[in-house]
């Protein structure tokens, strides 16, 4: 959707769709791990160079599950890689860094992957 992003964000602002969105993050079903990486990426794309985008899935608790995400699946390089990059892309919004700093988010990611390079080793 490169060609078309502003359309795109502009058509999920619109929608009002964070919030389910970020909904997609929490799915704990056999689907929910591809839901959430899907989830993550879309996330990413809505909130990179769109600031009302991203303080709406910020709003719509977007750090904390994408952290829950990684906590649950932290064996998954693509899945952690996935939502490490919708949090770089949230970041770019100077209010939304202020509050991923403030979560603590940065320290669950590393907390969770450490946890598997533990064991790992």
């Amino acid at each position: 959707w490169s060609g078309c992003k502003e359309q795109v964000q502009a058509w999920l602002d619109e929608l009002a769709a964070h919030a389910v969105l970020v909904e997609m993050l929490s799915l704990i079903s056999p689907s929910g791990r591809a839901a959430g990486y899907w989830a993550c990426h879309i996330i990413g794309r809505l909130a990179s160079g769109h600031p009302r985008n991203a303080a709406a899935v910020t709003a719509a608790g977007a750090i904390a599950s994408i952290c829950a995400l990684v906590e649950r699946h932290p064996r998954d390089a693509e899945l952690v890689l996935a939502a490490a990059t919708a949090l770089r892309y949230l970041a770019q919004d100077d209010r939304v860094r202020g509050s991923l700093a403030a979560s603590g988010a940065v320290g669950r990611l590393l907390r969770a992957v450490d946890g598997y390079l533990a064991e790992v080793r």
